[in-house]
C-alpha cells in the first residue's frame, strides 16, 4: 500500500511540474505574440498599446487590414452560443473561429505585403510571425481583405466608404477658378473677391 501511495504522490508532483511548464511557456509565447503585435500596430499608425488589450486588439487588426470589424462580435457569439446550443452551437463555436482567425490571416499578410503563403503561418504560429511582421523589412500597404464570401452571402455590405487615390488625385487636381468679370486666374479657392478688378465673386 505504501508503494501506491509513493508512486501516486511522485506522479502528482510531476504533473505539477509538467502543468507549471507548460504554463509558464504558453505565457512567454503570448508576450512574444503581443510585442510583435505592437510593432505591427506602430507600422500600421496606431497605438502600439492596443495590441495589449484582449479583443480591443482584434478589431483595432481588423480595422488595419480591411476585415469587417463585426467579426470579432460574431466570433465572441459563437463562443456563447457553442455553450448553450449543444450540436449547431458546437458547430458555430468550431467554424466562426476557424473562418475569421483564416480571413483575418489572409488580410493580415497581404496589408503588410507579404503572399498568401504567409497567411499559414500567421494562423498557426501566430506569434513567430506576427513578430517577423512587425520587426521584420514588412511595410504595412493599408487594407488588403480579400472579399468575404460569408457576409455576402448574408447580404451584408462590407464595402466602407474609403479614399481611392482616384479620388485624391481628383480633389489634387482642381481646376483653376476666373473672374466673370475680368477673366483673371483667381489664385486662392476661397477669395471672395477678384484680386485684378475687385468684383464680388
Amino acid at each position: 500500500m505504501g508503494y501506491f501511495n509513493e508512486f501516486f504522490e511522485t506522479t502528482f508532483d510531476v504533473l505539477i511540474v509538467v502543468c507549471l511548464c507548460i504554463l509558464i511557456v504558453s505565457l512567454l509565447v503570448n508576450i512574444i505574440g503581443l510585442i510583435g503585435e505592437y510593432a505591427m500596430f506602430r507600422k500600421a499608425k496606431q497605438s502600439g498599446w492596443l495590441a495589449f488589450i484582449p479583443i480591443y486588439n482584434d478589431y483595432i487588426l481588423c480595422t488595419i487590414t480591411g476585415v469587417n470589424p463585426w467579426w470579432v462580435l460574431f466570433n465572441i457569439l459563437a463562443a456563447l452560443i457553442g455553450g448553450l446550443i449543444p450540436i449547431i452551437g458546437v458547430f458555430l463555436a468550431v467554424c466562426v473561429p476557424i473562418y475569421f482567425r483564416s480571413f483575418l490571416a489572409v488580410s493580415t499578410a497581404r496589408s503588410y505585403g507579404k503572399e498568401d503563403v504567409w497567411a499559414v503561418g500567421i494562423f498557426f504560429l501566430k506569434p513567430i510571425f506576427y513578430l517577423a511582421l512587425g520587426f521584420g523589412s514588412s511595410e504595412y500597404l493599408g487594407e488588403k481583405a480579400p472579399n468575404d464570401v460569408v457576409l455576402e452571402a448574408l447580404g451584408i455590405d462590407n464595402k466602407k466608404d474609403t479614399v481611392t487615390e482616384a479620388n485624391v488625385v481628383q480633389e489634387k487636381t482642381v481646376t483653376p477658378k476666373f473672374c466673370p468679370n475680368c477673366g483673371s486666374k483667381i489664385e486662392f479657392k476661397e477669395s471672395k473677391y477678384c484680386t485684378s478688378c475687385g468684383k464680388a465673386l
